[in-house]
């Protein structure tokens, strides 16, 4: 049983933690899975500016050749190479929704690769180190293209039809009616931890009618072969029951009280 927990509530865990499946952009919903739909950018992005929340990148690529290196004259002669990178600029462009719109300074590089969305162009102009966009093109501005890498969207969960209510509702209780027999069939053969959830569906009146003498005999023979989870509800039932017969006793006392003259 105690398998079974871990395993629902890593589920539920899993189920809460995960990234939606599709991503809203400009207004349109999209599946993250949809080839025709975003394009990969592979070049790295350096930020050299900002179009309102958005940023204005350079992509570039980098290429490392040998400029010369040195022979080493040894016993064992070997050759050092001169390794030199070089930056290789690349188009400009704007990004939207770049992982929640992360205030990043001018400088900044976005590693690849870039999952986004072809949006349209814009143009943008240069004012001394840093590039704005222009409401609208001039003689200084060039036309860039806008990539959006959406924000996640999660669609409303599906409402069931009555007809699919009923299908669900059937499948639970066929899904019920195995759990309980097959849980009779090991609690008969001694095993504590189907016993112990015997027991507490008796309790609760889940899957079986509600009877807590039956789930109390079965926590019993539970905790007699070690579970300690039924040793522990056993306990908590105890004491609940020690609780109410205390106040009912204490109730009775005062009932039984002369009432005193005024």
């Amino acid at each position: 049983m105690k398998g079974l927990f871990y395993l629902i509530i890593s589920g539920m865990v899993f189920s809460a933690s995960a990234q939606s499946g599709y991503k809203l952009v400009n207004g349109k919903i999209y599946s993250v899975i949809d080839p025709k739909a975003w394009t990969v950018l592979t070049d790295s992005l350096k930020i050299i500016g900002y179009a309102g929340n958005d940023y204005i990148c350079l992509s570039y690529k980098t290429e490392t050749h040998d400029a010369g290196g040195r022979l080493i004259h040894t016993a064992n002669p070997r050759y050092i190479p001169n390794r030199v990178t070089t930056i290789i600029p690349g188009q400009r462009l704007i990004l939207k929704n770049y992982r929640g719109q992360v205030n990043l300074p001018v400088g900044s590089d976005i590693s690849p690769p870039i999952k986004a969305i072809r949006t349209g162009h814009s143009a943008i102009s240069q004012s001394g180190d840093l590039w704005t966009t222009n409401n609208a093109p001039s003689g200084r501005s060039i036309s860039v293209t806008v990539y959006d890498m959406g924000v996640d969207y999660f669609p409303p969960p599906h409402v069931l039809t009555p007809a699919e209510q009923k299908a669900a509702a059937k499948k639970h209780a066929d899904q019920e009616k195995k759990t309980i027999q097959w849980l009779f069939n090991q609690a008969t053969n001694g095993s504590a931890s189907a016993e112990t959830s015997l027991g507490l569906r008796y309790l609760k009146g889940q899957g079986v009618p509600k009877n807590e003498a039956a789930g109390i005999q079965w926590l019993q023979k539970a905790s007699a072969h070690g579970d300690t989870e039924a040793t522990a509800k056993l306990a908590q039932l105890a004491a609940a029951r020690t609780n109410s017969a205390a106040s009912t006793t204490l109730a009775t006392d005062a009932e039984a009280q002369p009432a005193k003259s005024p």
